[in-house]
């Protein structure tokens, strides 16, 4: 299943699956400039046993009157299909529908037939029916049509601002005041040349990573409208210019291990020096990416929004995956490349200097631990409040074993039910770790705002309890 269309945020409906079953899928995406298709790493979800005998619920109801037009917009709880009915002073009805499964919803009528001239007043029926044959309907709307044609264009818009990054410009502006705006049309400059970079803009911020090094470029903005059926077009913004240069981006961190194809356990650390933030400054996360070949093509996984570390606890990533099997990830005995990059929050650093590791089942999960000749080991069991916190989307825990033993760590919510088993009786040695919760829960799905708590066990080798420990930390979106 393939959309083409640009997007950031990727929603897929699935529909005739069997009730009660597994499936294996996994996604991947290629941007506007062709690089990909980056794979993720394969997920598993199970359909529900129990057929769905709940109707969605429609919500947001907007109705947009225009001359001898009309748009009609809802929401819905869950994905289902479009249905409208248009009722005339005399019984007439027209009818529209879409098959696609949506929980955004939009119709626009623009049958001047059945609309006469004038301000006319319509009855609005909109249903929605669930893969499941639920349906919902909603008739208590009302929409009139406009006595003359809305011709009347949008003000340009304004505050057109543009910041330098690496191989990028972020280019930001005001929102226009009028009630009607639909969206904002960016057009670039370069020489003689003037492109439409992207149009249906609906937010006031746009990045624009297909630019080079060292050449200026130029911008402006026009708005639309909801004018129906065509949209009005404003006039034009100011131009505004700026060139990209490696100064202005985080610099590429140096990578501290592992390196030179050396073997590591199966769920090793990559760890890494923190890199120098550009002209922008900024509190910088990182992106840590594992490839299954040397030219950096064929990428196995990602992780992005890592805190950044400090001396003694160098920034780093552990590469497990809790939806897999043991959380095991890489493949015994395989080779995997893999770098890392920085992130001031709107431009992304270049990447480190790639280095490589062979997964070896027989070497013992890696211990990030403060450096011994300074610090030494933990005198005592301690685990550490999260950080950040509040966080989103994930957070860092920290604990400590002065000697070995089996660990568990589980994350509750507030009623006390089970959101995610980060570690099950795992035996680790005596140091200090940090582990990361990426607001996830146990099916991979995020979990909402609110108050979670981290939970640690630590048995001996004899199975006795010797430690455990509970804090608090709290989810913000």
């Amino acid at each position: 299943m393939g959309i083409t269309d640009l997007r950031t945020d990727h929603t897929v409906t699935l529909t005739n699956l069997a009730p009660g079953s597994t499936y294996f899928y996994r996604v991947r995406s290629t941007d506007s400039q062709g690089n990909g298709p980056q794979l993720s790493v394969i997920r598993t979800f199970t359909t529900s046993g129990q057929k769905d005998l709940t109707a969605p619920v429609i919500s947001d109801v907007s109705l947009n009157s225009g001359f001898r037009s009309g748009k009609i917009t809802w929401k819905t709880d869950e994905p289902s299909n479009s249905f409208v009915q248009i009722i005339n002073g005399i019984g007439s009805i027209l009818s529209f529908a879409s098959a696609t499964i949506v929980t955004d919803h939009s119709i626009t009528i623009t049958d001047t037939t059945f609309m006469p001239k004038g301000a006319v007043n319509y009855q609005v029926i909109i249903s929605s029916t669930d893969p499941s044959s639920n349906t919902a309907t909603q008739s208590s709307q009302t929409l009139t049509t406009l006595s003359t044609p809305d011709i009347t264009g949008p003000a340009p818009p304004t505050g057109l601002t543009i910041q330098p990054g690496n191989s990028a410009l972020h280019l930001t502006w005001d929102a226009n005041t009028e009630s009607d705006i639909a969206s904002y049309t960016l057009y670039r400059i370069s020489g003689s040349d003037t492109t439409e970079v992207q149009s249906g803009l609906t937010g006031i911020s746009f990045l624009d990573g297909a630019v080079f090094n060292g050449t200026t470029y130029a911008y402006y903005l026009t708005a639309l409208d909801t004018a129906i059926p065509v949209s009005n077009t404003s006039g034009k913004s100011v131009v505004v210019s700026g060139v990209p240069s490696t100064a202005t981006a985080p610099s590429a961190p140096a990578i501290i291990a592992p390196l030179n194809s050396v073997e590591v356990s199966v769920k090793p650390i990559l760890a890494i020096n923190n890199a120098t933030p550009g002209r922008g400054g900024g509190t910088l996360t990182y992106t840590f990416a594992i490839y299954t070949d040397s030219t950096m093509t064929q990428l196995l996984t990602s992780k992005s929004n890592i805190a950044e570390g400090a001396t003694n606890n160098p920034t780093h990533w552990e590469v497990f995956d809790i939806s897999l099997a043991d959380s095991i990830l890489l493949e015994d005995g395989v080779q995997y490349w893999w770098r890392a990059r920085a992130s001031d929050g709107t431009f992304e650093g270049t990447w480190s200097t790639p280095a490589s590791f062979i997964a070896n089942k027989s070497v013992p999960t890696a211990v990030l631990e403060p450096e011994t000749e300074t610090v030494g080991l933990p005198v005592d069991f301690a685990l550490a409040q999260n950080f950040s916190n509040p966080f989103n989307p994930a957070t860092h825990i920290q604990y400590s074993l002065p000697r070995s033993g089996e660990v568990t760590l589980i994350i509750y919510n507030i009623l006390g039910q089970k959101v995610r088993q980060l570690l099950n009786n795992q035996t680790q040695s005596a140091g200090s770790y940090t582990i990361e919760w990426d607001g996830r829960n146990r099916i991979g799905n995020p979990t909402s705002s609110g108050i979670y708590m981290y939970r640690i066990e630590v048995k001996d080798n004899t199975g006795e309890d010797v430690f455990s420990d509970v804090k608090k930390m709290v989810l913000v979106k």
